[in-house]
């Protein structure tokens, strides 16, 4: 995940951001300053940045619901680094010339370039959201806690949804249980 990272360039802490939080691409980019909770280590994901032609439309998350991500003791240095000196309302992660950061072109844009470079697998950013779930399983996370984190909308539908017995192996970790496994991916 980090070489990915690294070939990103200047949107490498948005690339870990996705992958480790599980965040959508337009909860991402429409996080705001006042949204990070760096002594909580939380992120509160209010509201959605998201492209529709030419315009970029704001509005509430997918579900409609307001939910909180933990963020891994690794990275909430760089976000407060990202947040420092920044006003509550401005953006965390902005486009070159301040706004809105715009989904990537799908052929031509940096997150092609960067997996290409990084020599990963073809991936898109939604895909890290889904990476955030297969890190926390494969460092011994039950899926049952993460399901209100990456699905909320389906994880209070269990009778429609409850794929855990899939899991089942895994034992059930808290987030700082993760941690030093995440650390190393």
């Amino acid at each position: 995940m980090h070489e990915l990272a690294a070939a990103s360039g200047k949107y490498g802490s948005l690339v870990l951001t996705l992958a480790y939080c599980g965040l959508r691409w337009g909860e991402a980019t429409g996080l705001r300053v006042m949204d990070v909770s760096l002594s909580q280590r939380r992120l509160a994901i209010a509201q959605n940045a998201v492209g529709l032609g030419a315009h970029v439309h704001v509005g509430t998350p997918k579900t409609h619901h307001r939910r909180t991500v933990p963020v891994p003791a690794f990275r909430i240095q760089r976000l407060a680094e990202l947040c420092e000196d920044r006003q509550p309302s401005d953006l965390v992660f902005q486009a070159p010339k301040g706004g809105y950061l715009r989904q990537p072109n799908g052929t031509l844009g940096w997150f092609e370039k960067a997996w290409q470079d990084a020599g990963v697998p073809r991936l898109t950013p939604h895909d890290l959201r889904h990476t955030a779930a297969s890190l926390a399983v494969s460092a011994g996370a039950n899926v049952t806690p993460y399901l209100p984190r990456l699905c909320p909308f389906r994880a209070r539908e269990p009778d429609k949804t409850d794929r855990t017995g899939v899991f089942s192996q895994v034992t059930e970790v808290g987030p700082e249980g993760l941690e030093p496994s995440l650390a190393r991916t």
